[in-house]
C-alpha cells in the first residue's frame, strides 16, 4: 500500500511531533488550509492510519493500525 508523497510527509511529521514516543500520538495541524492537506488526510482516514478528533477538528490521533504501519516501516521502535 503506497502512500502519497503529501501523505508521506504528513506521517513523518506526525512521527517528528511525538518525539518518535510508542504511545498515543496527537498531531496538532495549525494549518489546514491547503486542498491537497486536507484530501491527503481524508486519504489516510479511510485508510484508518489517522482519526480526526470530534472535539478539535486541527487534532488528528494516529490510529492502532497506523502506529502498527509506521512501526512497520520502521518509524516507530517495535
Amino acid at each position: 500500500m503506497d502512500l502519497t508523497e503529501t501523505e508521506t510527509k504528513i506521517l513523518e511529521q506526525m512521527v517528528e511531533n511525538s518525539g518518535g514516543a510508542d504511545v498515543d500520538l496527537l498531531v496538532v495541524f495549525v494549518h489546514l488550509t491547503k486542498e491537497e492537506i486536507r484530501n491527503s488526510l481524508k486519504n489516510l482516514e479511510k485508510k484508518k492510519y489517522v482519526r480526526q478528533s470530534t472535539i478539535r477538528p486541527e487534532i488528528f490521533l494516529i490510529t492502532e493500525e497506523g502506529k502498527n504501519h509506521l512501526k512497520k516501516i520502521g518509524w516507530l521502535g517495535s
